[in-house]
């Protein structure tokens, strides 16, 4: 309103209840049936109820109204009570207890669901691997900055990039051996073209670089991980990684 008094903006604000149901109707129509998913929005429902004024609390009960025919509708009859356990850590177990019927809580994911996630994501694998393994970026980004080019040299000095694991039963793999793969995006396309080095074992590293040319790719790949070859390391991918001397991670969690 200007100082005549006439309205020249209007703006449409959204009160209490309507920022509830953004935060949570759509999240737990798609993931209700995803126990984690489940725990997590009932942790974060409760502490609302607990600090939220008494006007405030009729939407967050109703939430969790909702968020209970959900799960009944969309989780296993004998996952039901590990599905209502609020998890506020996002581990699987809250802090200091045990999930309900623990030993049965994933019977009720097919095997093909899991196999699917699993041969999804480009950094898991479904088969053995040796424990050096370089991701080559050849997406879009990449792919304009030259990683066909590097993709075919290293296929002429290590042969094809390995996809779903040798055929047969029995693998052999050598303590110092290593592949290369073909990786989808890195995040690295501002240094495209980009490379993920993981060495898994008992202090696993992971190391992402960019502006990659088949030197630095057989650098790699031949084991020479020393912080002496600064050329392998930007700026700016020592500071994502978070050492800047060596642009390393260590993570228990890699592999």
């Amino acid at each position: 309103m200007d100082s005549a008094g006439v309205v020249r903006v209007t703006l449409r604000v959204m009160n209490w209840d309507a920022y509830v149901h953004l935060a949570y109707d759509e999240i737990r129509q798609a993931g209700a049936g995803t126990p984690q998913v489940a725990r997590r929005m009932r942790a974060s429902l409760e502490d609302l109820v607990q600090y939220a004024p008494p006007y405030r609390r009729p939407v967050l009960l109703d939430q969790l109204r909702l968020l209970d025919l959900a799960i009944e509708a969309q989780v296993a009859e004998h996952d039901l009570s590990y599905a209502r356990a609020p998890d506020r850590q996002g581990v699987g177990v809250a802090a200091g207890t045990q999930p309900p019927i623990r030993e049965r809580r994933f019977v009720s994911v097919p095997p093909a669901d899991a196999y699917g996630v699993v041969t999804f994501y480009a950094l898991l694998s479904t088969v053995p691997r040796p424990r050096r393994v370089l991701h080559v970026c050849d997406d879009i980004a990449c792919q304009c900055k030259g990683a066909g080019q590097l993709c075919a040299e290293l296929e002429r000095t290590f042969g094809p990039a390995q996809q779903h694991g040798p055929n047969g039963h029995q693998v052999e793999i050598g303590e110092n051996d290593a592949i290369w793969l073909r990786s989808p995006c890195l995040g690295l396309c501002d240094q495209a073209p980009a490379a993920l080095l993981t060495v898994a074992g008992k202090q696993p590293v992971e190391r992402l670089f960019g502006n990659v040319d088949a030197a630095k790719a057989k650098q790699v790949l031949a084991g020479d991980l020393s912080p002496s070859n600064p050329s392998l390391w930007t700026a700016q991918t020592n500071a994502i990684i978070g050492n800047s001397s060596t642009g390393t991670v260590t993570s228990p969690s890699s592999t």
